[in-house]
């Protein structure tokens, strides 16, 4: 997973296209804030625990819990696996600006040892700003997003749909004052057989749009394999696909700009 941010906005975070103005850099902030989350969760500090989450929470694959019930199971867990620490790789850390101006979604890699043994995976936090403080809506992982978008069913007919990256990708956006390249990436899928589609990653720095033709292989449970080719029909790379009612979830990936749980939404 590579450091990056993400945005959605044009107002007090907007980015020109001449990508000369200094942006409102959010990342310390959001750093602290989550490593303030971990040690809560290490030492056990539940007054803390409870005071990083929202008063409703979407905890993984459950669309909304009290914060209460969520940290009570947390501390009940944690009792049963007295050794559990979490470590956040805050050199793989990503933050995102959502189609709501004051969420953000911050993504990392986090390292976790329990009974002795480790585990690696990329955690998701929903973070709403309310003045100067911080507050988890939802927490989760991007496996978890894929187990749950497999249980989901599948469209019928995936035939001539359209889909948005839930967010913008910016590149290199860690250095404050920095100029910032906004990137799009947009899913389509043809009225074909076999199926077929196109990815589409926009940039505003060269204000184009990269595109990379995709020509499904395989459909197993309504999960889409899709080989991807470049400008030279050259494959490039896989990816499979789940198409539920309005979104696409991707499954698996081993093309580089495109992970694991990257969500799509039909427009």
């Amino acid at each position: 997973m590579k450091i990056r941010f993400y945005t959605f906005f044009f107002i007090m975070f907007s980015l020109p296209i001449s990508g000369q103005a200094a942006y409102p850099d959010p990342y310390e902030s959001l750093r602290e804030f989550t490593q303030q989350w971990t040690q809560a969760i290490n030492d056990r500090d539940s007054m803390l625990l409870l005071s990083c989450y929202a008063a409703e929470v979407a905890y993984y694959t459950q669309s909304s819990k009290e914060a209460e019930v969520v940290v009570q199971g947390k501390l009940a867990w944690l009792a049963k696996h007295p050794d559990f620490k979490q470590k956040i790789d805050f050199d793989d850390f990503s933050i995102a600006l959502t189609t709501k101006e004051d969420i953000f979604f911050v993504e990392f890699t986090k390292q976790s040892i329990t009974d002795g043994k480790t585990s690696i995976a990329n955690g998701i936090l929903e973070i709403r700003q309310t003045n100067n403080s911080f507050l988890i809506i939802k927490e989760t992982d991007r496996a978890s997003i894929a187990s749950h978008a497999k249980q989901q069913t599948a469209i019928k007919t995936p035939k001539n749909r359209s889909y948005e990256s839930k967010y913008f990708y910016l590149r290199d956006s860690i250095a404050v004052g920095k100029a910032y390249e906004r990137e799009q990436i947009d899913l389509k899928i043809y009225d074909s057989l076999p199926l077929t589609g196109r990815l589409g990653f926009y940039s505003t720095s060269s204000r184009s749009w990269t595109n990379y033709e995709l020509e499904s292989i395989d459909k197993k449970e309504g999960i889409y394999t899709f080989v991807i080719y470049d400008a030279y029909h050259s494959s490039i790379g896989q990816i499979k696909i789940k198409l539920t009612d309005s979104i696409a979830t991707v499954l698996y990936s081993n093309f580089d700009l495109l992970e694991m749980g990257h969500v799509f939404q039909e427009y």
